[in-house]
């Protein structure tokens, strides 16, 4: 059914998954850091270690990744796609519709639209009244579209994105095998969006709890990862939009997410606030591993129709 609704401005509050409980006990299957060099480290580390509980949580539940560990010389920059600007030499969107327009010309059987990456998926959506428009993403990745980069996983790690969300269920979904879930091609462009913007954001995530937990807080890595988490939560950066009433809910959970992106990223002095510094990295991680589970609901659900 085709839903208008879905390319106002307005959208939905959160409404709470009741997943708090099933998302506490998920964070601890979600990969973790190598367990074999906590071990061999000397008894005057692990003494350290046992006096900040706080760090040693935070090792715990790190998400993982295999692109690759922290070295002193690796680029910790988010890889991303250079695509064609939305905007025409006047300043205005190359591409407007309304919202009956761009439902009827383009929504697909299922209730998607979407557009590649080299067909300018970001469409300036007028209201019917036509005193409202709206920047709207219509592909199924992160995108600045003032400096036309995409935030697009390399093809080649997408069913390691796809794994990292359908093999960490709830607790409640536990019985649930493999093809109970929506596979990455039925998933919605915010779903796919999703799962790709973690697996990009995780290693630079996990470097920076590395440069932490060997109290490195001021040091060009850091500066730069800082700088990607800044950049990320940018105004600027349009999540997918939202085309189902599921979607709608991660919408505003991945919303929350971008500012703490943001807040993360421009963090003054963190070399002087330590302390808090931690805590808002412990909240970005544990909202990530959040929202691994909530998209594992979704993608246990049939939305289309």
């Amino acid at each position: 059914m085709k839903r208008l609704y879905l390319f106002t401005a307005i959208f939905f509050l959160l409404i709470g998954c009741n997943t708090k409980d099933q998302e506490a006990d998920t964070k601890n299957k979600i990969i973790t850091a190598d367990e074999k060099e906590a071990k061999q480290e000397p008894d005057d580390v692990k003494e350290k270690e046992e006096k900040q509980p706080q760090k040693k949580e935070m090792e715990s539940n790190l998400l993982r990744t295999d692109i690759g560990d922290l070295t002193d010389d690796m680029d910790v920059t988010i890889p991303k796609l250079e695509i064609d600007s939305p905007f025409a030499e006047d300043g205005n969107m190359k591409y407007e519709h309304t919202e009956m327009e761009i439902v009827e010309e383009y929504m697909d059987g299922d209730g998607r639209i979407y557009f590649e990456m080299d067909d300018y998926p970001i469409r300036s959506i007028t209201n019917e009244e036509g005193n409202i428009s709206n920047m709207t993403n219509y592909s199924d990745a992160y995108i600045n579209m003032v400096d036309g980069l995409a935030y697009v996983l390399p093809e080649a790690h997408i069913p390691s994105a796809y794994d990292l969300f359908v093999l960490n269920p709830p607790k409640d979904l536990r019985d649930l095998e493999r093809e109970d879930y929506r596979t990455w091609e039925e998933a919605t462009n915010l779903e796919r969006g999703i799962m790709q913007i973690v697996l990009l954001s995780s290693q630079p995530l996990n470097d920076l709890g590395t440069l932490m937990e060997r109290d490195v807080y001021s040091s060009d890595q850091f500066d730069d990862i800082q700088k990607e988490f800044f950049d990320l939560g940018k105004p600027t950066v349009l999540i997918p939009a939202p085309q189902s009433m599921m979607d709608m809910t991660l919408f505003e959970n991945m919303l929350m997410i971008k500012e703490l992106w943001e807040e993360l990223g421009k963090f003054e002095h963190p070399e002087q606030n330590k302390d808090a510094f931690e805590q808002l990295y412990m909240e970005v991680r544990q909202e990530m591993n959040h929202i691994i589970v909530r998209v594992n609901y979704t993608l246990s659900e049939e939305i289309h129709g």
